[in-house]
């Protein structure tokens, strides 16, 4: 199997200490939350962290950035794997080619995210 998840918790996530600050406990609790929804019966790359400034969004630069993940997992020969807690891109993933595994709430009145497996040619 090859799983390539990196943890939030991990010695390079000391970078996010400046971005996440007094959150990075919470950060951390989503972060096993999410560990919990990722696949364990299958290889697959974690398409982790993608995301286009507001005042970018709507140039296609999301698809790009998601496609060539897609293209490093094919590479792979692996499933891309991703999730979201934003409803409007559960559409945009599913033109992509993914289709929704899993929806769940992080425990605690978290929000609500949608784990996402796309179906590539291991489909």
């Amino acid at each position: 199997k090859v799983h390539v998840h990196e943890p939030l918790w991990h010695p390079g996530a000391l970078r996010f200490i400046p971005i996440f600050r007094r959150h990075l406990p919470r950060a951390l609790r989503i972060d096993d939350a999410i560990r919990a929804h990722l696949p364990s019966d299958e290889a697959w790359l974690y398409l982790k962290m993608a995301g286009v400034r507001p005042d970018c969004q709507g140039k296609g630069l999301g698809g790009l950035a998601i496609r060539a993940g897609l293209a490093e997992a094919e590479r792979l020969g692996v499933r891309g794997v991703l999730e979201t807690a934003t409803p409007s891109n559960v559409g945009l993933y599913q033109r992509l080619g993914f289709v929704a595994r899993s929806e769940w709430q992080v425990p605690g009145g978290g929000p609500r995210f949608w784990t996402m497996t796309h179906q590539g040619p291991q489909a």
